[in-house]
């Protein structure tokens, strides 16, 4: 089994090698026409430098990332923590607090050298180092907090299921009522989890309701006969941490308000404005496609997934011994087992990561069509180039790349897609 972990692991390295190697040989190739002029020669030298940066601080994140998963497969790590407790909340919670600090020391260090000298030196960041401190913090916390809750979860469920049905004898009836009790408690914590980002997001920015004006009155204007309601339009202080402006909708079950950066505010046309809004609005408008339907399938299929193999709980329970049995520890680690089985199965996740940027970019597609309906074409890619060039964006990345990872178009199909929406519309 260790040597399967190794197998995906140095895959999954290999992996992102060829992207590196993918990107930097299609960044040789002249711009097209549609995104050439969007940088002038000194700022595309800055975006390359820009760049080169990124990769170097990403690949050594990469190797020392694959290096303590390497050493926590290899070494006496979990045999180690074994020796802690036979409980399984203690060790569990051991386990992911122990790699937690760990991985967090790495991480801040990155995210530090990246905002205070490669963000900084181009002159992308914002933040001071009290910012910079409160937003880790908020950030380690957050995701702590939110790993305790799911994988205590998953202890309690594995620990106390025994209780309520014969394990070793279930029905398949009796294994989808459990299923459906599962998928009820889990999906209450998800809204419990999504309310507490909320949360969180308004401690890492301070928004303000759009003041009254022809501005609000405009995207008031853009709503009506939505029948998804928007009910707040808020304008948050992105200036104090980036150079970054944005405009996004935050849609947290049924309650929508937009956000708008400061700075996009102060730093963009009018009509720019509204053409980033319109195509927020856009995404209100959408209605379902084919791939909207397909992960509903696709959720299905995995519910029914589960269905089986509590069904046939001796698949999982050989599983897990074969786990213990290939780290050498006596106390089922919970923790342990979610790495192996997440890891194991990073394969058919990228596989569907890549169908859902796909239908993502779909919908990105159909969101900037609805901006230029309302005649905001030209403004939109205006917009967007802009941005590119102040924000340093890859205008042009290869096909390759974009169809496997973006969720978002690339600047150059997606100005390309504007240009001919706004041809037919003529």
């Amino acid at each position: 089994m260790k040597l399967m972990l190794l197998v995906v692991i140095i895959g999954s390295v290999l992996y992102s090698l060829l992207k590196v190697y993918i990107s930097n040989r299609y960044a040789k190739k002249e711009l097209p026409l549609e995104v050439s002029d969007i940088y002038d020669a000194k700022r595309y030298h800055e975006y390359l430098a820009y760049k080169a940066e990124n990769q170097r601080l990403s690949l050594i994140g990469l190797v020392i990332n694959t290096g303590f998963n390497i050493f926590f497969i290899y070494s006496n790590f979990y045999e180690w923590l074994d020796t802690f407790s036979h409980n399984p909340y203690i060790l569990c919670l051991y386990t992911l607090l122990i790699i937690t600090i760990i991985d967090s020391i790495f991480t801040v260090i990155v995210d530090y050298y990246d905002t205070f000298y490669i963000e900084e030196k181009y002159g992308l960041n914002k933040k001071d180092l009290k910012e910079f401190i409160k937003d880790e913090v908020i950030d380690i916390v957050f995701s702590t907090f939110l790993m305790i809750i799911m994988i205590m979860f998953i202890v309690f469920v594995c620990e106390n299921i025994s209780r309520f049905v014969d394990i070793e004898n279930i029905t398949y009836v009796q294994s989808l009522l459990v299923m459906g009790v599962i998928c009820i408690v889990f999906g209450v914590i998800i809204i419990l989890i999504n309310i507490l980002a909320y949360a969180v997001l308004k401690m890492q920015y301070q928004f303000v309701d759009l003041e009254e004006g022809p501005l609000r009155h405009d995207i008031e204007n853009m709503l009506v006969g939505c029948k998804k309601k928007v009910r707040r339009i808020m304008v948050y202080n992105e200036s104090k941490k980036s150079t970054t402006k944005n405009a996004f909708l935050l849609n947290l079950f049924g309650y929508r308000e937009f956000g708008i950066a400061d700075n996009f505010i102060s730093g963009n046309d009018y009509r720019e404005l509204l053409a980033v809004l319109a195509h927020e609005v856009g995404h209100l408008r959408h209605k379902k496609n084919i791939y909207n339907y397909l992960k509903y399938v696709l959720l299905i299929c995995m519910f029914f997934l589960f269905v089986y193999l509590l069904a046939h709980v001796s698949l999982l329970e050989n599983l897990s011994s074969n786990i213990l049995q290939t780290f050498n520890i006596t106390t089922v680690n919970y923790y342990l087992i979610v790495f192996v089985i997440t890891t194991l199965l990073k394969p058919i996740m990228f596989i569907l990561s890549v169908f859902n940027n796909y239908a993502t970019r779909v919908e990105e597609y159909e969101a900037d069509s609805h901006s230029v309906s309302l005649g905001y074409g030209t403004e939109l890619i205006h917009t967007f180039k802009e941005l590119s060039k102040d924000e340093l964006v890859n205008v042009n990345p290869s096909p390759i790349i974009e169809f496997l990872e973006y969720d978002h178009p690339g600047m150059y199909h997606r100005i390309k897609a504007i240009e001919e929406t706004m041809k037919k519309s003529a």
